[in-house]
């Protein structure tokens, strides 16, 4: 409705204009200043009613232009909107300035009114038709200090910040300042910064590094806050960046996507720092559509099924993975993390079936390597703790900070559980194995309780109050994070039983279940 709104507002506005002007000029070949003065006035007041996004500039523009009556008309308003478009501030309106010097005056449509300054019209065009904000940005391949080549399109990082800098030039290193602080303050979207060297040598572009990153012996990357920094120039100048991105002057700044489209040109430290903030605002509001989601559409599926893992996941793995690389991410995330909150032991199954089939074998595709890293660890943990596995080991002591080993070998099963004393739940089952501990000797099964706390005197304390009649141990101080990182331990108590061998017969198993397993 505002769409059409604004075209018969539009439409009504040359109406009234294009008669007033063939009322005024019915016996003249030529369009009067009072006329495109008037024209003009019409024109900024549905610009400053409209909207700013170029798609719809462009469609009114065509719409202007082909209301003059004649081609010299006609001329005259394609060169006063490339003149407005052209030397506007707003990002964006290069792609209308652009799309009328194409559309009207280079292809010879209409007569420049500017004669010369043809050229100049030429000049613009070439220097900013490629690097229009909704573009792919064009493809660099460039020189690093070492001698290799760097590809900008390499980079796997949700934004990439194009920079083109010198050596030389005082707006370059407040440009510089600026840029670390953003990076820093935006680093957990995960960026990265191609920085291109616009002179040639590559013993200045060295001391230019040493001075603000320190030293940067033969590599070609830096990190700083988490952001890799690539550091590139053109010595032979066969890239031809100056013509592809209106490197006309220094600094010049760019920003792109993970598809290498371009979202900002042209930019200072304030528009740069919008965009990003805008972006975490998207994602924010992503994260949150995501999460609900997941929610719903797991509730449509029997996860205790395991024929259904495939019908459940794949299509919607397929669907995401080749439409969109973000919401990719943002639902498997938030996939992964809500089945593995799940009580049961299926939902430790579906959770690994993810893990296995839908984000490990495409790490190129996950913005975060640091959530791939975590990824492997749950897989590992889950692996090597599942029902089968070899129970892995590390170290434990006693209250006396003596090592113990658990030496499974001697029983015919160790019934190993690891506790808080701040858990609700842990007391009562310290209760329930206290009751049956002789009949778990009788059949052969020796217990070992497990402190999951960090604090030794509370280990201790602890220990002196539950007079335990079996071996109490802890993973000793400091240890806290090994011990977590090895054994599934989200939620205590947590239960395992071990044979002789140091497999792991069954986990989370409660007393009831194993005293009829004893059986």
């Amino acid at each position: 409705m505002l769409k059409r709104f604004r075209y018969y507002f539009l439409l009504s506005i040359l109406v009234l204009w294009q008669s007033t002007a063939l009322s005024q000029n019915r016996n003249s070949n030529t369009l009067s200043n009072s006329n495109l003065g008037k024209l003009q006035e019409y024109m900024e007041e549905f610009f400053k009613n409209s909207s700013q996004h170029y798609d719809s500039l462009i469609v009114a523009c065509d719409h202007f232009i082909a209301f003059g009556n004649d081609t010299l008309v006609q001329s005259n308003i394609a060169g006063y909107l490339f003149n407005r478009f052209s030397t506007s501030k707003i990002m964006g309106h290069e792609n209308v300035a652009v799309h009328i010097a194409k559309n009207y005056f280079l292809n010879q449509r209409l007569k420049w009114p500017g004669g010369e300054c043809l050229t100049l019209l030429r000049f613009y065009t070439e220097f900013n038709e490629n690097s229009l904000i909704g573009m792919r940005a064009p493809n660099l391949i460039l020189s690093t200090l070492s001698g290799t080549d760097e590809d900008l399109y390499n980079s796997k990082t949700r934004y990439t910040i194009l920079w083109f800098f010198s050596d030389n030039c005082n707006a370059c290193e407040e440009s510089l300042k600026e840029l670390k602080i953003i990076s820093e303050r935006y680093s957990y979207l995960n960026l990265s910064i191609f920085a291109v060297y616009t002179g040639s040598s590559p013993k200045a572009l060295q001391q230019y590094i040493q001075s603000n990153f320190g030293d940067f012996p033969d590599r070609e990357s830096s990190h700083l806050y988490g952001v890799e920094w690539k550091f590139v120039y053109d010595p032979n100048g066969t890239s031809h960046y100056h013509r592809l991105y209106n490197v006309i002057a220094t600094p010049r700044l760019y920003l792109l996507d993970y598809n290498k489209t371009i979202i900002g040109r042209n930019l200072n430290s304030e528009s740069l720092d919008e965009l990003l903030k805008s972006g975490r605002e998207e994602l924010s509001r992503l994260n949150s559509t995501a999460e609900e989601f997941v929610r719903g559409y797991v509730s449509l599926f029997d996860l205790s099924d395991t024929t259904q893992f495939s019908d459940a996941f794949a299509p919607l793995f397929k669907r995401l993975s080749s439409q969109n690389r973000e919401m990719y991410n943002i639902v498997f995330y938030h996939l992964l993390e809500y089945i593995k909150r799940g009580y049961e032991p299926y939902h430790k199954r579906a959770a690994l079936y993810i893990a296995q089939n839908f984000i490990l074998p495409y790490k190129e595709l996950w913005f975060d390597s640091s959530y791939i890293t975590n990824v492997e660890r749950f897989v590992l943990k889950t692996l090597s703790n599942s029902e089968g596995a070899n129970f892995p080991l590390t170290e434990f002591y006693d209250s006396r900070s003596r090592k113990r080993d658990l030496n499974f070998s001697k029983n015919r099963y160790t019934f190993l559980y690891f506790y808080s004393p701040g858990c609700s739940v842990c007391k009562p089952f310290t209760e329930e194995i206290r009751r049956i501990h002789r009949l778990l000797k009788r059949r052969g099964v020796k217990v070992v309780s497990v402190y999951t706390g960090e604090d030794p005197d509370e280990f201790k304390n602890y220990e002196k109050q539950e007079r335990f009649p079996w071996v109490n141990l802890y993973a000793g101080l400091g240890r806290q994070y090994e011990l977590f990182d090895t054994y599934e331990l989200d939620y205590v108590p947590q239960t395992y039983l071990i044979d002789r061998e140091g497999r792991v017969v069954k986990k989370g198993i409660n007393t009831i279940k194993l005293t009829e397993f004893l059986k």
